[in-house]
């Protein structure tokens, strides 16, 4: 005999919120909302909060504009610094990102993260991981999932990075929005089903 069993009342299917199944985010304004409070630019970054874009077209706000002139070979970013601990798990990364029209390997829009034994961004790099955008005329959602399994990891700096290569020549502009950074929940036992035989 074979029986769906459910941790709950079926009900809850139909109860259960949305925002169950979301990763919390760990980035502070991740939408960009106002300004580009919280984010860092680096030296030779042109870094402006853009009322005029964003991906959920929400009136009243906005995203990070980035751009890079400085040259063939360069690269500049806003960062922010997420200090520990984590929870081992799979976490959710990425960015929504929208590049403005640029010649063929001219650059690229990268989103990126670095991981610090430290609890402050210094020191000795753990690790790094990024995805490179190819978001041109149309916001683009670039996504990496993120292992974490233990408790080495400190801190981790994410960058929103606007990258001219060797032979490219600038300014490269790059938009971006929704930033995410947390921890993939499980389905909960309730909205779980079991198959017994």
């Amino acid at each position: 005999m074979r029986i769906l069993l459910f941790g709950c009342f079926s009900a809850i299917l139909t109860l259960a919120s949305p925002e169950i199944l979301q990763a919390q985010n760990l980035i502070v304004n991740p939408d960009f909302d106002v300004d580009l409070g919280a984010w860092t630019a680096s030296a030779g970054a042109i870094a402006a909060f853009d009322s005029t874009h964003n991906v959920v077209g929400q009136i009243g706000s906005g995203s990070a504009l980035v751009t890079n002139d400085q040259g063939p070979g360069s690269a500049v970013d806003i960062s922010q610094c997420v200090p520990g601990p984590f929870v081992p798990g799979t976490y959710d990364f990425g960015a929504w990102v929208l590049m403005d029209p640029v010649p063929p390997l001219t650059g690229s829009a990268r989103v990126s993260m670095t991981f610090y034994a430290s609890s402050d961004c210094s020191g000795s790099v753990l690790d790094y991981r990024f995805v490179d955008s190819s978001g041109l005329n149309a916001w683009t959602l670039e996504t990496i999932p993120i292992v974490m399994s233990g408790g080495s990891v400190g801190s981790v700096r994410v960058r929103l990075e606007t990258r001219l290569f060797t032979g490219g020549s600038g300014p490269l502009t790059a938009y971006f929005d929704g930033v995410r950074f947390g921890l993939m929940p499980t389905v909960p036992v309730e909205l779980q089903s079991f198959d017994v035989d």
